[in-house]
């Protein structure tokens, strides 16, 4: 009877450990271990663009450029490959580097290195200003450390930003990376950054701008959807000036009470919507949603500048470029 019991209790303790092996928070994680309270700081950063433009003000002659892409899919493709690119690939790469500001999502870059040089060289950004910020991840009750992926969102620009903003989620993400130490324990939280920047009207006064890049959760309930929503909608109700607001707001559950209640409190606030469409297929392609939105406010939008990659492989997000102009 003994002997049979040992027998049994091997795949338990099998099962012990691996379970623990799998809840058990992985201090390997890229980053120092960080509190609540400086997670805002310490999980962001900025970066300097290779070759350095000391340009103090953004231009606006000829309009204000947008991309906005969620870039989940990108295929980690190497600068050289640029020669060979696909036409329509080699369009999307022009309007990146053409662009005053990127508003990145899943964004990759080297966790290794001092300099956060991002993974995926194929995007010609050399002339960019990077302010990037990781998805945290939480190993307890108070504690954030950097997603280890090199994963965030990030907003890019041409010229410096004046004043910066970086929120997170309250509460994660209910899905996470399989096997990857999230699975029963530490789960990926999202996160929005915004900042100004400045520009001169066309009487010469100097103004600021504000662009606020927002990544929200997947399958939670639309209260929790809108709390980096709200923080947004408050950042944007202060500023005095054009606005530019963008991201994946993964606006597809509960049958679209979500995208309502963001175009309720957007509207509220003076924005009005870009109008495009960039639908993601979710379900093995069974269901397509639109998850992609940008609005704006103070400027003028160039209707015909509006453009949709809805027919690229770069990522399962088409990406979207758009010009505003400045009254």
């Amino acid at each position: 009877m003994k002997t049979i019991q040992k027998f049994l209790s091997i795949p338990l303790i099998l099962f012990g450990i691996i379970l623990t092996f799998l809840i058990t928070p992985s201090f390997s994680q890229s980053g120092p271990l960080i509190n609540e309270e400086e997670s805002m700081t310490r999980l962001s950063f900025t970066e300097e663009p290779q070759d350095k433009v000391d340009t103090p003000y953004l231009e606006t002659e000829d309009g204000i450029q947008v991309v906005l892409w969620n870039l989940y899919r990108f295929n980690n493709m190497k600068r050289g490959d640029r020669e060979s690119e696909e036409p329509l690939n080699k369009e999307i790469m022009g309007k990146v580097e053409e662009a005053d500001f990127l508003l990145f999502q899943e964004l990759k870059w080297d966790v290794e290195t001092d300099k956060k040089r991002l993974i995926d060289e194929y995007l010609p950004v050399e002339e960019f200003f990077l302010l990037g910020y990781s998805y945290p991840i939480k190993l307890d009750y108070s504690n954030f450390v950097e997603n280890r992926k090199g994963l965030g969102i990030g907003l890019l620009s041409k010229i410096a930003p004046s004043t910066t903003w970086e929120k997170r989620t309250h509460k994660p993400e209910r899905t996470g990376d399989f096997l990857d130490g999230q699975l029963l324990g530490p789960r990926r939280y999202k996160n929005a950054l915004a900042a100004t920047y400045p520009f001169r009207d066309q009487s010469g006064e100097a103004k600021e701008i504000l662009v606020l890049n927002l990544h929200n959760l997947v399958s939670r309930s639309t209260h929790t959807q809108n709390f980096l929503i709200d923080w947004s909608i408050s950042l944007i109700s202060s500023h005095d000036g054009p606005v530019i607001f963008g991201g994946d707001f993964n606006t597809w559950s509960f049958i679209g009470t979500d995208i309502n209640a963001l175009l309720t409190r957007t509207k509220k606030v003076g924005l009005k919507k870009v109008s495009f469409k960039s639908p993601v297929s979710l379900m093995s392609g069974g269901v397509q949603v639109q998850l992609d939105h940008l609005f704006y406010k103070g400027l003028t939008l160039d209707e015909e500048s509006i453009r949709v990659f809805n027919k690229t492989n770069l990522s399962d997000h088409p990406p979207v470029s758009v010009t505003f102009k400045v009254p």
